[in-house]
């Protein structure tokens, strides 16, 4: 017999959380930016919306959003540093679970200026 399990990636979710943290600084209500080295390019949102937010926005640029799931720093702009997808206080930010995500210490981002 095969022991199956399930474990969640979150392939879809890792540039959108880039996404908001950079989201954090005010700005227009969708502004795109010059694209990293990785091909991800941030969209800038006007305050700090979770993920259940934008996936019942009808703003085409989030359609990739199908989850309410989501990590997001609360707070201002964030410190530089390497954050795991805990809720918390890392690098003196405080840092949220959304939409009954649960913790992945397996998976990162990191926050560069």
């Amino acid at each position: 017999m095969t022991a199956v399990s399930k474990r969640v990636v979150p392939t879809m979710a890792l540039p959108l959380l880039f996404a908001l943290v950079l989201a954090l600084a005010a700005g227009p209500a969708v502004a795109t930016h010059e694209a990293s080295g990785n091909g991800i390019e941030p969209i800038l949102v006007a305050g700090n919306p979770n993920c259940a937010a934008l996936n019942a926005s009808q703003d085409a640029a989030f359609a990739s959003i199908t989850s309410d799931f989501g990590w997001k720093i609360d707070g201002g702009a964030p410190n530089n540093g390497i954050y795991t997808l805990t809720a918390g206080n890392q690098n003196g930010d405080p840092t949220v679970l959304t939409g009954g995500a649960i913790a992945d210490t397996n998976n990162t981002i990191t926050i560069s200026n």
